[in-house]
């Protein structure tokens, strides 16, 4: 009877933590969006100043980026999706946008204004790329002022959520 009771005590606080778990790691990825739309604007900053003021070529403008990006940045898996291919950048910038969106936790919307970039990518003169650079981080400012009005708005809605979803069941079972 006693092992009975420490067993459910037991699975009580299992269950609790499992559903707890579950709601900060669902307001966690909202966070990481914003870390990572963070990231890209200082990497689009950065290409934005390479090609602009020290009129470096594009290939090696994605390099200096993804070196002065922080971190493992999008900007450093373009480069060595490049360097892998041997593609044309705007390809290598696709492939890396493809592939590694969902890790960045971008949603459809951040990604759609990223795959613009690719559309001009390195089809116009400096001034135009300059231009689409300026457009693209307005727009991913945008997003991060999103970003945070969700974060702030349903962050604590799923970390109460996971503690009230657990509560409920283990009131549930026993």
């Amino acid at each position: 009877m006693v092992r009975q009771m420490y067993l459910k005590a037991l699975g009580a606080i299992l269950v609790l933590f499992s559903t707890t778990s579950i709601g900060y790691l669902l307001s966690r990825r909202l966070h990481v969006r914003i870390d990572s739309l963070q990231a890209v604007l200082s990497g689009f900053q950065l290409l934005g100043s390479e090609i602009g003021y020290l009129k470096t070529p594009m290939n090696e403008a994605f390099l200096k980026a993804a070196g002065g990006a922080s971190g493992h940045s999008f900007f450093y898996e373009v480069v060595q999706e490049q360097k892998k291919e041997g593609a044309f950048i705007a390809d290598s910038y696709e492939k890396a946008l493809m592939q590694n969106y969902k890790r960045y936790d971008l949603t459809e919307k951040d990604l759609n204004i990223l795959l613009e970039f690719k559309n001009n990518l390195g089809m116009c003169d400096l001034d135009s790329q300059l231009q689409m650079i300026e457009y693209i981080k307005k727009g991913i400012g945008t997003q991060i002022e999103e970003g945070r009005r969700i974060e702030q708005k349903y962050g604590k809605l799923y970390k109460s959520l996971g503690f009230l979803a657990g509560a409920f069941l283990v009131v549930l079972f026993l």
